[in-house]
């Protein structure tokens, strides 16, 4: 690093805005504004392919409809003027806008791939159709992640019209299945340049430059001759039901309502019932139906060194400090644990946890330290997953300018934050987490019903206009921050 280099960052970062780049700001923010019938038709093309994974014929890795979704990406920046790619195998695309000749590369990262939709009963519109009401737009994938290509696709082309001189390449890099395994983006990082910083606007604003250490993990223990109990969905969630079928019908529903556990009656199945929210945020929202389940299953008479895990363990403190003692960080915060499922049959007991390990935790000592708990209650223990954290530091000037750009087109001067969530951001070195979703409003991706705000489709497209035209301004070539 040179001296000029680190003047030049710290003019950039912190000294006053020059009226050019105002007048920049400006004519970006107003050519958007012209183009917000363009931006929902864009958008519209996109939600009208059912782009989940689906095995079938095509000779495509991960569905035609996922692959059809893809062209469609590629011509729209083609109309607006910006060089598309995708790869003969169909694993990844790009889109860019070229730099000089030796540039670096700013990468946004999105993906195009969405979860099997919900019923189609459930919505009050067709979710293969954006339809506008109140200002809403409401279609299959438009929070996760339809809008955010959107945006940053006429954010790239907002910054060529507001004249920026473009010093760094611009690429859109466009993951199909970041929803199941991330072989996209692996395939993309074996086969070509890995930007020197990114943002992935598959998150939340504003920026988000820590993300905890996750570990998914099984722990197997004694079968029961007594109970046969199935509950879970995924990892990802805190449940919210879990389904007794048993002989103690009527006594686990007089319980439930002396304890003012709603529930109901399927066929002679007691289903009870809880809120669903992320796994990573257990320790503040949700309500897991398999901890009020464990815990009126004990009340009634029934022993389980599996109910009492559940119940107590867990159910008594999502940070589990009665196990592993105190864990956190002061960049992250504290350790995080969601019971995610639970199963019992005469063979043996399986409780599934869903672990949120603050950043700076060293992962072979927590390892042994959870092993070494589980052993000594006599269960055994299966990692299924585990993901590194992403921590970049809050001071590096990708994490300050971004949060400059947010702060100067909505006038909110909340600081970056740390997260327990695992976004799409970890599959790529050197990114974060920055937007597209706007606090407070509603996160309702892979919902029925799905929406967004028009007002907020076209302000997050300002906010990466901003972004894009800031980091030209700065030399690359240096460390902004690396991930652990």
């Amino acid at each position: 690093m040179i001296a000029s280099d680190d003047q030049m960052i710290r003019q950039s970062v912190i000294g006053s805005t020059p009226s050019s780049d105002v007048s920049r700001h400006e004519a970006e923010s107003q050519w958007l504004e012209g183009q917000t019938s363009s931006m929902v038709g864009a958008l519209a093309r996109l939600v009208a392919h059912p782009s989940y994974f689906q095995a079938d014929q095509s000779n495509t890795p991960f569905g035609l409809a996922i692959d059809n979704c893809l062209d469609d990406v590629l011509a729209l920046a083609r109309e607006l003027g910006l060089r598309g790619y995708k790869d003969p195998a169909g694993l990844y695309g790009y889109v860019e806008l070229p730099g000089e000749a030796s540039a670096n590369v700013i990468g946004i990262l999105c993906h195009l791939d969405v979860n099997a939709p919900v019923e189609a009963g459930d919505w009050f519109s067709d979710p293969l159709v954006l339809e506008q009401r109140n200002g809403l737009l409401y279609g299959c994938g438009v929070q996760q992640n339809k809008e955010a290509v959107v945006a940053a696709l006429f954010a790239m082309r907002a910054v060529q019209e507001s004249g920026t001189p473009i010093r760094h390449t611009i690429r859109l890099i466009l993951g199909l299945d970041a929803n199941r395994e991330w072989q996209s983006v692996s395939g993309y990082i074996r086969q070509e340049r890995v930007p020197d910083i990114s943002f992935s606007p598959t998150g939340t604003f504003p920026v988000v430059y820590a993300e905890k250490r996750l570990l998914q993990v099984s722990l197997y223990g004694p079968g029961s001759n007594e109970l046969s109990i199935v509950c879970g969905g995924t990892f990802g969630s805190v449940p919210d039901r879990a389904i007794y079928q048993g002989k103690r019908q009527k006594a686990l529903q007089k319980r439930l309502d002396s304890v003012n556990f709603p529930w109901y009656d399927d066929n002679g199945v007691t289903v009870v019932l809880g809120q669903p929210a992320p796994a990573e945020r257990c320790d503040c929202a949700g309500i897991n139906a398999i901890i009020r389940l464990s815990q009126a299953l004990l009340s009634i008479g029934y022993q389980h060194p599996a109910l009492g895990f559940c119940s107590l363990v867990v159910g008594n403190d999502p940070h589990v400090r009665a196990l592993l003692g105190d864990i956190e960080d002061a960049c992250s915060g504290k350790l995080t644990v969601n019971l995610s499922g639970l199963q019992i049959d005469e063979q043996e007991s399986r409780i599934d946890l869903d672990i949120r390990i603050p950043v700076t935790v060293d992962i072979e000592s927590f390892r042994a330290q959870l092993q070494q708990a589980v052993a000594r209650l006599g269960w055994r223990y299966d990692e299924l997953r585990h993901l590194p954290p992403l921590h970049i530091a809050e001071s590096s000037p990708l994490v300050t300018l971004l949060s400059d750009s947010y702060r100067d087109i909505t006038g909110d001067a909340r600081r970056a934050i740390a997260s327990g969530g695992a976004s799409f951001a970890r599959s790529l070195p050197n990114c974060v987490s920055f937007g597209a979703l706007f606090p407070e409003f509603p996160n309702t991706a892979n919902q029925a019903n799905e929406h967004l705000a028009l007002d907020n489709l076209v302000c997050g497209s300002k906010i990466f206009a901003c972004a894009l035209s800031r980091l030209q301004q700065i030399p690359l070539g240096i460390s902004l921050g690396r991930q652990h």
